[in-house]
């Protein structure tokens, strides 16, 4: 039997749907998430342990009657008297819970692609660009680029239902591969390559990324795809388009953060706006994921827009262009390399930079940790972080019937 821990991150993230899944951090937990991992038909459950007195009266009462699927017998801690399964703290596996929202049945096809390490490492990397880790920001959970990436291929995968199946998953995989050449704390990386205001200077590793991962080269071999037709998700406008269109990308991180960020939906608001889109033709004769019905467009617009500003507003800029500076400082210093970016998950690198020889570089990243805001002037204020930089500008003006 094999013993598993769920990160903090994750149960972060359920507690934003149900506020009765327990702390799992040091500061406020009483034990961690240690458990085991069932398998049911082609979903994970991960099924934290309790005490094991409790066990025989469970297993009489209400265990046996709702899981006929479990065997007891298969599992050697159940007459022990160190555990017993909690069975009403199962915990589905993640991508289940997002296919859940974003439409159809998890295609399993893809959880090969997910597998893969240039996958897997960007479970590593928050999406909000550094934003997790000071106190400038209070999200509720911290929504990987991981995370992301599975979410723009399941709602490319919808909403490409009914085309022809091999152009549907060359979308779908182009949608999961879309940030695969995202390095440590996002976009803050096109700041520092001097690309605040479009920032794109991190994708232009895509295609050599996907070449690198043998096990992603050998899927795409096994399914007859060649690497163009899953490097540039821009050929599908499904997956991506300019702004102010909607297409996946943009559908994901917006609803995600309506519920993370602002914090004014919920998950039931989420799935009621989702089944109201649709495939429409824009004025270019392109497919365009839109809405049936005026009025959830405009409650998508009402939701979005309190997002729109603080996406460019001083505090994200701030942020990211201290990060950036920081990051050039240690790599000015040989501290770090560029190519660490890619080699190491954000919470490393912010290791490196707490525990660096330099305490100037340390000690500046600490008072940007615990700083719970900013101030804004005409002037640079002397012996103060200051700075004046632009940002890329983001917003949508959905299609509807």
């Amino acid at each position: 039997m094999k013993l598993v821990y769920i990160s903090e991150e994750y149960t972060d993230f359920l507690r934003a749907v149900d506020e009765r899944i327990p702390h799992n951090r040091e500061s406020d937990y009483r034990r961690p998430y240690v458990g085991v991992v069932l398998q049911v038909k082609e979903h994970l459950y991960f099924v934290p342990l309790t005490t094991s007195h409790k066990f025989k009266k469970i297993w009489e009462g209400k265990l046996a009657k709702d899981f006929p699927w479990f065997d007891k017998a298969t599992c050697d801690f159940k007459n022990s008297e160190l555990a017993a399964i909690q069975y009403k703290g199962i915990l589905f596996e993640k991508e289940y819970f997002q296919s859940l929202i974003y439409g159809e049945k998890f295609p399993k096809w893809l959880n090969d692609y997910i597998k893969t390490s240039a996958m897997q490492r960007l479970a590593g990397i928050a999406q909000a660009c550094g934003s997790d880790y000071t106190k400038l920001y209070n999200y509720s959970w911290i929504h990987t680029v991981l995370s992301h990436s599975i979410g723009t291929a399941l709602i490319v995968w919808n909403f490409m239902r009914g085309k022809d199946e091999r152009l549907r998953k060359c979308a779908t995989l182009a949608g999961l591969f879309h940030d695969i050449a995202t390095p440590v704390f996002k976009h803050c990386i096109d700041f520092l390559k001097g690309d605040p205001e479009t920032q794109e200077a991190t994708e232009e590793l895509t295609e050599q990324l996907i070449q690198n991962d043998s096990a992603i080269v050998k899927l795409l071999a096994r399914d007859k795809i060649d690497i163009k037709e899953v490097c540039d998700y821009a050929i599908y406008p499904i997956a991506d388009s300019k702004s102010p269109r909607v297409c996946a990308d943009r559908i994901d991180y917006t609803l995600v953060n309506i519920v993370n960020e602002v914090k004014i939906w919920t998950i039931d608001d989420i799935k009621e706006v989702y089944s109201d889109m649709t495939v429409l033709t824009n004025e270019d004769g392109k497919p365009e994921v839109g809405f049936k019905t005026s009025a959830t467009a405009e409650k998508y617009i009402l939701a979005a827009r309190q997002l729109w500003p603080l996406w460019f507003d001083n505090r994200d800029r701030i942020k990211q262009q201290f990060i950036a500076d920081t990051l050039k400082m240690m790599i000015d210093k040989k501290l770090l390399h560029e190519d660490d970016f890619y080699k190491f998950s954000d919470q490393q690198i912010i290791k490196k930079i707490l525990n660096c020889k330099d305490k100037k570089i340390s000690e500046s990243f600490k008072k940007f940790q615990a700083a719970t805001q900013i101030f804004e002037g005409d002037k640079p204020a002397e012996g103060k972080y200051c700075v004046s930089v632009g940002s890329k500008k983001r917003w949508t003006d959905p299609l509807f019937l």
